[in-house]
């Protein structure tokens, strides 16, 4: 491990724990082992460092869900796994982060909405690539994927920042697959959807 990617693997443990505005280039130099001006000749700010830290977690997160897509699984068992570890790793992200969300600085906002959406455009193109050996209309890939995605972000906000917790997230994505698998799955390569199942659209939206 280079000292570049040695620091970025301790500002993410300080950004953890102590979140963006009391985090100090001093205490990230202290625990690399560096001196603070060798912090300096890799990132010109705190906040570039930040957001280098933030591209690494995600870029692991979407590492092992590409792990997950070429698993030998049929397609709705891929899709539970799938969504399943999305949301619960991303809870488990903003949970550690916690401290963050009393930051109000304008480089901290601004770097995790540009990272949050390069990483739902880089998690709609796995979404693609489950679909792609199933369904071989593209228009409709498309717009499952943009269906699974916006539902997923939709229980990602409530399980995180509404409930805080995790409870019936399982109950809520089997409901999701039913759904989809039970309601218009069988007419995707088709331009004909048929009635969605409603009883699982009610669990869906508890």
């Amino acid at each position: 491990m280079d000292n570049k990617e040695k620091i970025i693997m301790k500002s993410i443990s300080c950004f953890r724990n102590n979140g963006f505005n009391n985090t100090t280039v001093e205490e990230i130099a202290r625990m690399s082992g560096l001196k603070k001006s060798s912090i300096y000749h890799y990132f010109k700010s705190k906040a570039e460092l930040f957001q280098s830290a933030i591209h690494k977690e995600f870029e692991l997160f979407i590492e092992k869900q590409k792990e997950i897509i070429q698993e030998d699984l049929p397609l709705e068992e891929k899709l539970k796994k799938y969504l399943n570890f999305r949301i619960i790793e991303t809870f488990k992200f903003y949970k550690e982060y916690q401290l963050l969300n009393r930051d109000h600085s304008l480089p901290y906002h601004d770097i995790m909405h540009q990272e949050t959406d390069d990483l739902v455009q880089k998690e709609n193109e796995i979404l693609q690539e489950i679909f792609w050996n199933y369904i071989k209309n593209e228009k409709n890939i498309i717009l499952l994927c943009h269906l699974l995605s916006s539902i997923s972000q939709s229980l990602v906000h409530k399980h995180v920042f509404i409930k805080k917790n995790t409870d019936h997230l399982e109950e809520k994505i089997n409901a999701l697959l039913q759904l989809l698998f039970d309601g218009f799955y069988d007419n995707l390569n088709n331009t004909e959807f048929i009635s969605p199942n409603w009883d699982a659209l009610n669990t869906l939206f508890q």
